[in-house]
């Protein structure tokens, strides 16, 4: 479930902070992690000083994912169209999740919609880890951080009790073996559907959400895990953000949604509103 990783890296020192979280995911039974660089010659002219200092980095970065406990560390230095590469790469290996970085609000939207990342995102058919870091200052200096020490420590799953949100629980069964981890589920009772029911039918969902919802705690509390489970009414979009903004995950698991047989990928309005909004790391499963 998590034994083998692509991370494709852009070579700023920001990468760094990332590398980090890799230790955390070695204990959920991460044995591979594939370091990937894409060289866009649209932006280096075949410059071959920055072809070296690719590879320098790269290999850099694999002695310290060694040093972390990965057990197996391949890199990659492609050159081409970066999101072509790394879907291919993505076809043509089997991974159990890609991981992308990115930046926190004030800069999110600029550097992330519309990006390699944003496009991964909606065409890999792999679950994504997005980790976003945010701008700070230690020690009179700008610099940038994750939202946690550890991406792992406070995970927040939103369920909407779909098929594909149901794909996630797999992942958080290993996640429970990440030491400190503590879990809260959520469902939101969307109160849009709620409008043109009958006070009865309200009455019967609600009881078998929370019928169902206490089942999933139970199993995962079964498993070790340290878990806790919420249901609120609300717009699930405004109801899954307050509930971070107000609990401070470390991490949200959500579940990405198809659209159309055509575009299998597409992710879901709910769930792509949650990944620019939500102010921790997401993974969004698939």
């Amino acid at each position: 479930m998590f034994r083998k990783v692509l991370f494709p890296v852009v070579l700023t020192h920001k990468m760094e902070n990332y590398l980090s979280c890799i230790s955390d995911m070695v204990k959920a039974g991460v044995e591979q992690v594939d370091l990937m660089h894409v060289v866009d010659l649209h932006d280096t002219y075949g410059d071959p000083k920055i072809v070296e200092f690719a590879q320098e980095t790269l290999a850099k970065w694999k002695e310290s994912l060694m040093k972390a406990g990965v057990a197996k560390v391949e890199t990659y230095l492609e050159e081409g169209e970066p999101t072509e590469e790394i879907l291919r790469r993505l076809d043509e290996e089997d991974y159990s999740f890609v991981m992308l970085g990115s930046r926190g609000t004030s800069l999110f939207k600029r550097l992330f919609l519309g990006s390699v990342a944003e496009n991964v995102l909606h065409y890999a058919r792999q679950p994504v880890l997005l980790l976003k870091s945010y701008p700070c200052e230690e020690g009179g200096k700008a610099t940038y951080s994750l939202t946690c020490g550890s991406v792992f420590e406070k995970i927040l799953y939103v369920t909407d009790l779909s098929e594909g949100a149901e794909k996630a629980l797999p992942y958080l069964e290993k996640m429970k073996d990440i030491p400190g981890a503590t879990l809260d589920i959520l469902h939101v009772h969307d109160t849009r559907a709620m409008e043109y029911m009958s006070t009865e039918k309200i009455q019967e969902i609600s009881a078998e959400e929370k019928r169902r919802i206490e089942q999933m705690r139970k199993n995962l509390a079964d498993k070790g895990f340290v878990v806790e489970a919420h249901i609120v009414e609300d717009h699930p979009v405004a109801g899954i953000l307050k509930y971070a903004e107000e609990k401070k995950p470390s991490l949200l698991v959500i579940g990405a949604k198809g659209k159309s047989k055509l575009l299998e990928m597409v992710l879901g309005s709910v769930t792509e509103t949650i990944i620019h909004k939500a102010p921790c790391s997401v993974f969004v499963i698939r």
